[in-house]
């Protein structure tokens, strides 16, 4: 909308998706196909300026090198998405502001 993508993720599958692996990879093949879709343009869907992402769990709450924590995803799982969002031309994460000081 207006240039802007908004994804919302289920954060708990990236956390522990033991008991449902199979929701685990059908988001993850449909996040994959959005950042896709998002780095490149068409005659029909022109490159989204700004990618938000929605999660209940965020990626980190202070900094992304910080130790894992129960408020926080796992530093692999988190090191993981943001290079994939980097790849897709998105390296901006943004904590609101409830875990912030």
């Amino acid at each position: 909308v207006g240039g802007v993508l908004c994804l919302v993720l289920n954060s708990q599958l990236f956390y522990d998706a033991s008991a449902c692996p199979q929701l685990k990879e059908a988001q993850e093949t449909w996040l994959e196909a959005q950042l896709s879709r998002a780095s490149s343009s068409s005659s029909t869907e022109p490159k989204p300026k700004h990618i938000l992402v929605f999660q209940h769990i965020p990626l980190y709450l202070k900094s992304p090198d910080e130790e894992d924590d129960y408020f926080n995803l796992q530093k692999d799982v988190r090191q993981r998405l943001m290079d994939r969002f980097k790849r897709a031309g998105r390296a901006t994460a943004h904590v609101p502001p409830r875990f912030s000081d």
